[in-house]
């Protein structure tokens, strides 16, 4: 049976949220393994008329819990969006929060922002890293920093190198600030290399993916 991937989004008033669907989807080795669930926070200029128009094939609207979701699907791929106007929203860990509830046990869990561009193949390169990275943990996790970009001019100038979160200052509230780093190419039989911070909660640019 094929294995499935569960990606969670939280999304506030992005306009990088369907750009950022597409690409994930289109750069899938296999976009039907994909359960993706966006906490749309948007507000009355920002309608569903926005993901038909965008390719999207809507399926279905429900009401659950007095929360509306929509169900859509694109290239296989199926993607719900969890409707919120934004002035009700109540922050970043809220909404990954009602992104998380809607697990269903799908194999892989996947965390993003909703302003990512993605690599070919992603999803079976993710996996496969995972699978050989169980000799050293039963559940390992794959975090790291990734990059800004510029959606005017991707792919040209993007970066080419892999990061990760290094201590960079304490704030004035004594919060601790985190900056990227380059990090050198992987030493002879070496396919990763430990973290010590975690991406994926009120970060920019966070992601992490794990097994379930």
């Amino acid at each position: 049976m094929k294995k499935t991937i569960f990606v969670q989004i939280p999304s506030y008033r992005d306009p990088q949220r369907v750009p950022t669907l597409k690409d994930m989807i289109e750069n899938a080795t296999s976009p039907s393994r994909l359960r993706i669930v966006v906490c749309w926070q948007h507000g009355a200029e920002q309608g569903i008329q926005f993901f038909e128009s965008a390719g999207f094939d809507l399926i279905d609207t429900t009401s659950e819990e007095g929360t509306t979701v929509h169900r859509l699907q694109r290239h296989g791929a199926s993607i719900e969006l969890i409707d919120i106007d934004y002035v009700h929203a109540k922050g970043c860990g809220w909404a990954r929060n009602m992104a998380q509830q809607r697990y269903r046990g799908e194999d892989y869990n996947l965390q993003i922002d909703s302003h990512h561009r993605f690599s070919s193949d992603w999803d079976a390169k993710m996996m496969s890293l995972l699978e050989l990275l169980k000799a050293r943990s039963p559940k390992p996790l794959l975090t790291g920093y990734p990059p800004s970009f510029d959606p005017g001019t991707y792919p040209r100038g993007r970066q080419e190198f892999s990061a990760a979160m290094i201590f960079d200052a304490f704030s004035s509230t004594a919060v601790v600030r985190l900056r990227s780093a380059p990090l050198p190419p992987p030493a002879h039989g070496d396919i990763a290399f430990g973290a010590k911070f975690l991406a994926g909660q009120r970060t920019d640019r966070s992601s992490a993916f794990n097994f379930r």
